[in-house]
């Protein structure tokens, strides 16, 4: 029962029991019956409301006043139980006023309330499942995205550049990550493709950055090192006839046995000193990289060649000398064969330093040419010829 319906049975209540007392002489000038309390008391409300006017003109000014409060307690039995506020006859300020002056409260009836609130929030359950949740774009996708505006970059980059090995490359390079690029972006760098844009030297460098990303994204995906360093290795070796031919070390020696074991001749800093007037026997040791191997036969076994030859030139290097060339070596060519591709190589020449070479600075040129691919280098050796062996120390 709400608060409302209570306070008006309460009303109706006392109504009835003012108007038993009336009838009954509990009242000041009226006989008192217990039993006739009772039996009034136990009447319906709706029978003590039915005294008209007629009855109640023998009723003194109070009895008057307790008539009209038992009509208005009918009067508020009757209200509509929808509305929120139960308001009386007397109203201040918008709030219910009750016989004695005490103010009943308004409140909305928390039934109602609850309801309006319910419609309220399945309006807005509704509202929220009737739109779309928006989608997640996916972890491939993005990258799909991104890598296609990367390569749009990268092309039109490529486009304006006039050095366009750098950015072939790079486009190389995000083939691996995104399947694909070459083709729909630069069809020129494809793999089979003969664009004049870059030299052949360019071309096979691209060929081979192509292999080793390939080769090394599988190695990733299966997590073999020792795999992956061999690609990088094999790699190395097909492009090492791009790197150039270069002589890494140049001496004199007295004994050589092998590829970095020999025995130097003494030397200050980075000249050697001789004593002028004598013949002097050494060994020219030189090493080389980057050559060039042949695929070849050799006695019926296959392999790899490799064709190189070397030339010696004494010059002096004092201010008459200038580029004067006191002694010379000729060209003399070396071939070597192995089953195995062969890394490191050395080249060993036994001249004699004459006699007729005077006090003065020398430069022992060594000159190296690759027979296979044309390709030169060369090294110098600081050479002193002074007057004393004293000038040794």
């Amino acid at each position: 029962m709400s608060e409302t319906n209570a306070v008006r049975m309460l009303c109706v209540g006392c109504a009835a029991g003012i108007f038993a007392g009336i009838f009954t002489g509990v009242l000041p000038g009226c006989s008192s019956q217990p039993e006739a309390v009772e039996s009034s008391a136990s009447r319906p409300v709706s029978d003590a409301v039915a005294v008209d006017d007629a009855d109640a003109e023998g009723v003194d000014d109070r009895t008057a006043e307790l008539l009209r409060l038992m009509e208005q307690a009918q009067r508020h039995s009757e209200i509509d139980l929808d509305r929120d506020v139960w308001e009386s006859d007397w109203e201040r300020e918008g709030d219910a006023v009750f016989p004695g002056g005490r103010v009943a409260e308004q409140r909305t009836d928390p039934e109602v309330g609850a309801m309006e609130e319910a419609a309220v929030d399945v309006e807005e359950v509704i509202e929220i499942e009737a739109s779309e949740p928006e989608r997640v774009e996916t972890r491939g996708e993005r990258m799909d995205r991104l890598g296609a505006e990367l390569a749009g970059a990268l092309r039109g980059e490529f486009d304006e550049a006039d050095l366009a090995l750098g950015i072939a490359l790079r486009a190389h390079a995000l083939e691996t990550i995104r399947p694909g690029t070459l083709q729909s972006h630069f069809p020129e760098l494809a793999l089979g493709s003969s664009w004049a844009g870059l030299s052949e030297p360019e071309r096979k460098l691209l060929d081979a950055w192509r292999e080793l990303n390939d080769a090394m994204a599988v190695g990733a995906e299966l997590g073999d090192v020792g795999a992956m360093a061999e690609t990088v290795g094999e790699a190395g070796e097909r492009v090492r006839g791009l790197r150039g031919l270069r002589v890494t070390e140049a001496l004199l020696a007295t004994r050589v046995e092998n590829f970095g074991i020999y025995t130097e001749v003494e030397r200050r800093g980075d000249v050697y000193r001789f004593v002028a007037g004598q013949r002097r026997r050494v060994v020219v040791y030189t090493e080389v990289e980057n050559f060039a191997r042949r695929s070849t036969t050799k006695g019926g076994a296959d392999g790899y060649g490799v064709e190189l030859t070397q030339s010696l030139s004494l010059s002096h290097l004092g201010a008459d000398g200038g580029d004067l060339v006191a002694w010379s070596m000729p060209e003399q060519t070396v071939d070597y064969f192995s089953r195995r591709p062969v890394r490191d190589f050395f080249l060993t020449a036994v001249i004699d330093l004459p006699e007729t070479l005077t006090v003065d600075r020398y430069a022992l040129k060594v000159r190296v040419r690759d027979r296979v691919t044309g390709a030169e280098a060369e090294r110098v050796i600081r050479i002193d010829m002074v007057a004393h062996p004293s000038a040794l120390r």
